[in-house]
């Protein structure tokens, strides 16, 4: 797994199986993405930034625990890279994902700090058939 950086305003997550789940645009008209993340090994891959956002309700965190125990990610489109979303499609997608830290102060004067979710690179995953007609 590697060392714990030290620091944590980037946290890097590699390689990671995800499921596309829905599109909606949140109350500032940015386009929102949700994926189910279907790694089995999601709890190890996932630990460093859960740890870090883990006793801490004043830090947004861009994940969160679905209905039946799935772990699900939210990022906004813009910083989802690699996969045009008018061909997004209900399937599975191997994906880098990278936390990053924000902090600044809302209009009421009240600081928020947390992370967002970078996607740099999201690939669909070859379903078996695929490989095997190329």
């Amino acid at each position: 797994m590697g060392r714990t950086p030290k620091n944590r305003n980037l946290i890097e997550v590699g390689n990671v199986q995800l499921d596309f789940l829905s599109e909606k645009k949140d109350n500032y008209d940015n386009d929102l993405i949700y994926f189910s993340i279907t790694d089995k090994d999601w709890k190890t891959k996932m630990r460093l930034i859960q740890i870090t956002v883990e006793g801490n309700s004043a830090l947004k965190a861009p994940f969160f625990m679905g209905g039946q125990g799935e772990f699900h990610s939210e990022g906004q489109e813009k910083f989802v890279r690699c996969v045009c979303f008018k061909e997004f499609e209900r399937t599975s997608y191997t994906a880098d994902l990278v936390f990053e830290m924000y902090s600044f102060k809302n209009q009421d004067g009240q600081e928020l700090t947390g992370y967002y979710c970078r996607i740099p690179c999201i690939q669909l995953i070859a379903t078996p058939s695929e490989i095997i007609n190329k």
